[in-house]
């Protein structure tokens, strides 16, 4: 017949004096399940508190679908529309013809000028964003280039051009060189003219071709574009070097306008030129190039900044959310009655950290589903992995969180930290904006230590590119990496005492 042994109990005390059944741990007089009960009591009590503190809530709801909307709308790489601006000096048929097709192009809003001080007005006080200037002579230097070109063809001689067997770009060819500088004395000599040919060293072209590339160049990439700072600086060295067919003047405060301003006007140019060879049955061999944008196939900048903004909006949710667990208990004075009670630091950790997992989860799922539905950012990527890398991005964020609340004591404080240190390292150096391969090395070296750096990478390559395991799979053993020592650190700033 079996005997057991029963746990002795105190009168008055309801404490064990028995062995018990022992626990998991091996510890005599632990109920069965006792760990794991403690921690769900925290949990619970963690999960009420958030109820009764409608901030910590609103962090986790409203926040990311306020910021996604703001960086989704506010911000955009995309430049549609171009304020321009024309200055038609020579009021002929051919310049009125490029003038339509300016005002035809889908990229600019032209605004037409009749005296060089007036578009400098505008350029002034921002009105516009630039402004060609067709000279007077521009329909006198089309006819003598077609005239040129015209008894090249007919005569049928031949220009021999040579170029250097190590050189990797074609060959200048002297005859469009001859043709452009006869008809056009007064260009400058900063003017930059491109007068390509096709065919290597010793290659002989026709006398017709290198014509023809002279009119091209004459009737669209004979145009000195000026950026500078100051207008009046400009238009004054304008007017002192020698002139130019076409002239673009370009605001260069903001570089990137300026660039986009030049790279679609050179396109409006090189259509027009285009247009004029073939209304003059002149031909010449090119060479097209077919473009073709893989991964973002329309090219927008939505597509590219919204999974970039979810990286910064759950970074930034992720600490503020665990910044002010621990400082908030200080505060109100319960941290001391926590630390009296037998729960291991393990499991305060996880009590606090696993309710706002959940809410930072939900935040990430809410963040996904606008992206889809409202921004129409493709997904080609696995839920399961976009879930699978979320997780362990959360846990370096709410970590981080952490980190900071076992070690201030003051809510305010806490919310300062875990916003700087944060939301501006993650909007500045993970990769949002700004490439981080063109930040120097030593930047480069602390954006690798970021987990938003990794988990912006992964984001755009499971919307973008797909389910790339030479992507997804180093930059996640790096978010793993830092996920534990980030924990590693809290649970050693972590201390059941009263200092």
């Amino acid at each position: 017949m079996s005997t057991e042994t029963r746990p002795q109990t105190r009168p008055g005390t309801g404490t064990s004096t028995g062995t018990g059944t022992g626990s998991a741990s091996g510890q005599p007089g632990i109920v069965p399940g006792l760990w794991r009960r403690q921690v769900q009591a925290l949990i619970t009590k963690e999960f009420a508190q958030i109820v009764r503190d409608p901030s910590s809530y609103m962090i986790a709801l409203l926040l990311p679908a306020l910021f996604l909307f703001l960086f989704g709308y506010g911000i955009s790489l995309d430049q549609n529309l171009l304020r321009v601006g024309i200055l038609d000096e020579s009021r002929t048929q051919s310049s009125r013809a490029l003038v339509a097709d300016f005002a035809a192009s889908p990229w600019f809003q032209v605004e037409l000028f009749r005296d060089l001080s007036e578009a400098e007005d505008a350029m002034r006080s921002t009105r516009i964003q630039g402004f060609v200037r067709i000279r007077e002579d521009y329909e006198r230097q089309l006819a003598a280039l077609s005239a040129s070109v015209a008894a090249s063809m007919k005569t049928g001689t031949k220009a021999s051009t040579k170029a250097p067997a190590s050189a990797s770009e074609n060959a200048s060819t002297n005859a469009s060189g001859d043709a452009f500088a006869n008809t056009s004395p007064n260009t400058s000599v900063n003017t930059s003219v491109s007068r390509t040919a096709s065919g290597a060293a010793g290659s002989e072209i026709t006398a017709d071709h290198a014509a023809a590339a002279g009119l091209q160049a004459a009737g669209t990439q004979a145009m000195s574009v000026l950026t500078r700072a100051r207008l009046a600086e400009q238009t004054k060295s304008a007017d002192t070097e020698a002139e130019t067919t076409l002239q673009l003047i370009v605001d260069g405060t903001e570089p990137n306008t300026a660039s986009f301003l030049q790279g679609y006007a050179q396109k409006v140019i090189t259509l027009h030129s285009t247009g004029l060879l073939r209304e003059r049955n002149l031909s010449f061999p090119s060479v097209n190039m077919e473009e073709r944008y893989w991964y973002n196939a329309s090219a927008r900048s939505v597509n590219f900044l919204v999974p970039g903004s979810v990286t910064v909006i759950m970074t930034l949710i992720g600490t503020l959310l665990t910044s002010l667990v621990f400082a908030r208990e200080w505060e109100r004075g319960t941290m001391e009655a926590m630390l009296a009670t037998p729960v291991t630091r393990d499991q305060l950790i996880l009590g606090k950290l696993i309710p706002y997992f959940c809410l930072g989860m939900f935040s990430l799922l809410l963040c996904t589903v606008l992206a889809i539905l409202v921004f129409a950012v493709p997904f080609r990527g696995s839920y399961l992995v976009l879930l699978l890398v979320s997780s362990i991005f959360m846990l370096c964020a709410l970590g981080q969180g952490l980190l900071i609340s076992v070690h201030l004591k003051g809510q305010l404080v806490a919310a300062e930290a875990g916003l700087f240190s944060g939301f501006l390292p993650s909007l500045l150096l993970s990769g949002f904006i700004f490439d981080v391969g063109s930040m120097p090395p030593i930047l480069q070296a602390l954006a690798q230590l970021l987990p938003a750096t990794h988990f912006n990478l992964c984001l755009r390559s499971l919307f973008l590119a797909g389910t790339l395991p030479s992507v997804l799979i180093p930059h996640t053993l790096c978010l793993l990496g830092l996920a534990a020592l980030l924990m590693y650190f809290v649970r050693k700033g972590l201390r059941k005492s009263i200092e």
